[in-house]
């Protein structure tokens, strides 16, 4: 199998769940409290090395107890720390509030915003042995920016998860294997309806649409990936899951058909628990969950 390697975010996720959404200057009782760790990268890799996938991870977190538990998450789910930095910063925080399955996040960087270019330079052997390269908008720009154009010249699978959605130079993007937006941060990123823009990036543009599924361009015609029925609780971390089980299909070398619908089943599994890890399906769930 080829391997995978994450490149971003690392927080700890304080998740409270209630019945609505408070109004400016509401006061309102919560329903529950979870803490969690998180992070689009961190999810991302707990994701797929869940599903079977052979994951390292660079990452920045803080000389503090959440740094500590994030990296007894990582063991804990085998991935691989030896890329993760230690920085005087805090470690990064999400704040989530969760109601009716939807749910609105208040992102505090911390250590995320200060993983620099000059320090995963140091941990390029990492990437040399990587075949896939799975990144996000969670750290700095610039690093992003850096990273893709480091990846295109050795050759690698990028997979980019445009979020937090921002915009992003045409010919960067053009440069990832496989961009995996959802809608609003594919109107972010290119002008034009969705149907225009997948025919533009046939095989390369994914779109994620939560409960309706995905849809990309085989070059023929718009393809649509069905979510499955699921009972939805918190969609925190669906568009994680996405993205690390894509990774995981495609190091399986699955047909993108394939590998999308592995994607989309794994994203919907993680809907149905409150906390953007505690869904997340292990590959045997994954397996039982289709043959029923």
């Amino acid at each position: 199998m080829k391997k995978i390697l994450v490149i971003g975010s690392a927080n700890v996720d304080f998740s409270v769940q209630t019945s609505y959404f408070p109004e400016a200057g509401e006061t309102m009782l919560g329903e529950a409290l979870m803490i969690q760790m998180g992070g689009k990268g961190n999810n991302q890799a707990v994701a797929a090395s869940r599903l079977g996938g052979e994951v390292s991870m660079i990452a920045a977190i803080g000389q503090d107890l959440w740094g500590e538990q994030l990296l007894a998450n990582w063991q804990e789910e085998k991935d691989n720390t030896t890329g993760v930095i230690a920085r005087p910063e805090a470690t990064g925080t999400a704040h989530i509030t969760v109601a009716g399955g939807d749910n609105a996040i208040i992102v505090i960087p911390g250590a995320n915003h200060h993983l620099q270019m000059h320090q995963i330079n140091e941990q390029m052997a990492l990437i040399d042995e990587a075949d896939i390269v799975v990144l996000q908008l969670e750290i700095p720009l610039e690093t992003v920016m850096s990273l893709i154009e480091l990846l295109d010249e050795k050759g690698k699978i990028i997979i980019l998860d445009p979020a937090p959605a921002q915009a992003l130079p045409l010919a960067l993007i053009e440069k990832c294997t496989y961009l995996t937006p959802n809608e609003g941060e594919l109107e972010k990123l290119f002008k034009g309806p969705a149907e225009e823009v997948l025919a533009k990036y046939p095989q390369q543009v994914l779109l994620t649409k939560g409960k309706d599924g995905a849809y990309y361009h085989d070059g023929d015609k718009v393809v649509h990936i069905p979510s499955p029925a699921v009972t939805v609780v918190d969609t925190t971390g669906a568009g994680d899951t996405f993205a690390g089980a894509l990774a995981v299909a495609l190091a399986e070398e699955q047909p993108l058909k394939a590998a999308v619908q592995f994607a989309v089943r794994s994203a919907s599994l993680a809907c149905r628990k409150l906390g953007a890890q505690a869904g997340m399906p292990k590959r045997d769930d994954l397996e039982e969950w289709c043959e029923q």
